[in-house]
């Protein structure tokens, strides 16, 4: 059975972009929501293996998505904020990786790949 993702990313080119690197390089399925409400839902009825949360999501942030999310569930921060400042909230806060935008694909691919193996999934 092959690991489910979910992307929780307002821009919808990150999303396709997101879901096509990881369909193609890894064994999972990439789901993909445009904002933290929409990714509660999701969760509630389809808990992914790992969730991948854009912090500047419009209306409920990243990091207050990622307060609601079940402890359990590792979450990768996607940002295009590179600043010491926010990798240090995004560690006290709990995720597991960051990742920059713009980021590359082998690190991507590294990152989920690692986590994935890391949960069992």
């Amino acid at each position: 059975m092959s690991s489910e993702v979910l992307c929780v990313e307002d821009d919808v080119i990150c999303q396709v972009l997101v879901k096509r690197v990881l369909e193609q390089a890894l064994d999972c399925q990439v789901f993909a929501v445009g904002n933290a409400y929409e990714a509660l839902d999701w969760v509630a009825v389809r808990p992914p293996d790992l969730v991948i949360v854009d912090l500047g999501l419009p209306g409920l942030n990243g990091f207050a998505l990622h307060r609601l999310l079940p402890l359990r569930l590792p979450c990768v921060a996607l940002t295009a904020l590179t600043d010491i400042d926010t990798q240090q909230r995004c560690e006290q806060a709990g995720f597991q990786a960051v990742l920059f935008k713009p980021f590359t694909i082998v690190v991507i691919v590294a990152t989920v790949r690692e986590l994935l193996s890391f949960s069992g999934a």
